[in-house]
């Protein structure tokens, strides 16, 4: 039994795609992968030497034909400043525009290789994809992925949360029911989700995050750590940024290494100066006991939203390659008071679960419906730079929410519409969204004119608003897009200086030149 996607009023014929297959990708912090899921039997693929994992990381992004994989984490040490990993957290981000181009650029260039994978090990033409995003991603980090995945020649049929598709992977295989608290410890983003599966429905009770925590957070600090020592022998540095993502790979390879061993011995390498290292795991954990017992207050945060005790989960499911830190296991198995599930490696269970989802949205008759909600409440700024919140956190989606506003001046004849997303009942302590103005409404006398606002927020997680005067008919209608600077002429524009660079084509570039 697969997974079937139905919103209201949407019918089986217009969702189920027959006899067209669709991938499930895990678009991941430190690596991603593609699988295949075919009468219930997943299938993570892997490329020509038998990896399955693909490295996040891209050499010279801009180019048309850039290296992807662990080719570019080869060039990471002699080039760092060439080479772009972890760049996730920067999807859609508006206040940091040139990283959130760059993020966009090498996640479209990730998707595309694994389309081509697919491609290869199928058989068959790969044209749609259910790729999967942190519970706790904006707006506008969603439509970024879409957007990327354009430019990559997929359609993405689906976006659903990495901790929905772990919940996906186990539910589907052991038929369980019950409350199940999803803890996803990754490269660069936490994320946990409880959820509740009852006779074939995968609700999200409730989720919280952090897009700024995970495995990299970790090197961050071993890193900072070990500098202490490595100036006793080399001497003082001054590290620029790309020489300190050349370093984080060094010292993220020690990380992983203490997961099966007590001590590790090592070196790190920066044009041509060397230090030698030895870390124990027992330094190793207090360094990184401050950021567990963050995850472990999201994780008490979300059982409290949801009015729980840890003895009313059924289980746990651990997902993210970071989870496999046995300081991380037993601190989340001390507090929760029961063992974590482990029999799907954490590393592929997310895209397992989105492949499930892409057979369901194939054809399969007879799934499970799945209920997400939304991971951080919208809003509108109002008079004091306060915020009405319009959708609060945790509700189901879809969604569709009316607020009714009037105009607060004598002759006011527009107003500015300010989208706001967080949890601060003050502006400054919110993301914004998008600005847009509503105007041309006779000049009125204050709170005569009444204005609708709707936020709808389809399955996807993606926003639209509608703003409207109700007696005179001034409407407008705007999609959240992930913009931020980059245009179809601003990709245009870098595939042109790229191709003055380089001679290298192929059909990557083609279906880029589509997408224009």
């Amino acid at each position: 039994m697969l997974l079937q996607l139905l919103e209201p009023g949407q019918s089986d014929q217009e969702i189920l795609i027959k006899n067209e297959p669709i991938i499930g990708i895990d678009l991941g912090t430190t690596h991603s992968l593609v699988a295949f899921s075919q009468n219930q039997k997943v299938e993570t693929l892997c490329e020509d030497m038998g990896d399955v994992f693909l490295p996040s990381a891209v050499h010279k992004v801009e180019a048309v034909s850039p290296i992807v994989g662990y080719g570019a984490l080869a060039r990471q040490k002699e080039a760092p400043s060439e080479v772009l990993s972890s760049f996730k957290k920067f999807m859609g981000d508006p206040h940091h525009p040139h990283e959130s181009q760059q993020a966009l650029l090498a996640s479209t260039h990730i998707l595309r290789t694994l389309k081509e994978r697919a491609q290869l090990v199928l058989g068959r033409p790969i044209k749609k994809a259910i790729v999967t995003v942190p519970a706790y991603f904006s707006e506008s980090a969603r439509a970024a992925t879409r957007q990327a995945g354009h430019f990559a020649g997929l359609e993405i049929v689906r976006l659903i949360s990495e901790p929905t598709a772990a919940a996906l992977a186990y539910g589907l295989d052991k038929r369980v029911e019950g409350l199940y608290l999803v803890y996803d410890l990754g490269g660069g983003t936490f994320d946990v989700s409880l959820l509740r599966l009852e006779k074939e429905v995968f609700q999200v009770v409730a989720t919280a995050g952090d897009t700024n925590l995970g495995g990299d957070t970790l090197d961050a600090a071993i890193l900072a750590h070990l500098l202490k020592e490595r100036v006793q022998q080399v001497g003082a540095e001054s590290l620029e940024e790309a020489e300190t993502n050349s370093l984080l790979y060094q010292v993220r390879q020690l990380r992983e290494a203490l997961s099966q061993e007590s001590s590790i011995q090592g070196t790190l390498t920066l044009d041509g100066r060397s230090s030698t290292h030895t870390l124990t795991r027992l330094t190793f954990e207090n360094v990184a006991m401050p950021f567990v017992e963050r995850t472990l207050a999201l994780v008490d945060q979300v059982l409290r939203d949801a009015e729980l005790d840890p003895p009313a989960l059924e289980g746990v499911v651990l997902v993210g390659g970071t989870t496999r830190t046995p300081l991380v296991r037993r601190k989340l198995e001390t507090f929760l008071g029961s063992p974590a599930l482990n029999d799907i490696d954490p590393d592929h269970v997310v895209a397992w679960g989105a492949a499930l989802q892409g057979e369901g949205l194939s054809g399969v008759q007879g799934s499970p419906l799945l209920m997400d909600v939304l991971a951080l409440s919208l809003g509108l700024e109002t008079m004091g730079n306060a915020v009405e919140t319009i959708i609060p956190r945790n509700s189901p989606l879809p969604i569709s929410r009316t607020q009714r506003f009037t105009t607060f001046q004598d002759g006011q004849t527009a107003i500015l519409i300010h989208v706001l997303q967080g949890e601060s009942p003050h502006v400054s302590g919110c993301r914004s969204l998008t600005k847009f103005e509503l105007s041309g409404f006779a000049p009125l006398t204050a709170g005569e004119i009444r204005l609708e606002v709707t936020f709808t927020m389809d399955a996807d997680g993606l926003l639209t608003i509608h703003a409207k005067d109700t007696d005179q008919g001034v409407m407008k209608r705007v999609e959240l897009k992930p913009t931020h600077g980059l245009s179809l002429d601003d990709m245009a524009a870098l595939l042109s200086a790229a191709r003055a660079t380089t001679s290298a084509s192929d059909e990557t570039s083609a279906v880029f030149e589509q997408s224009l």
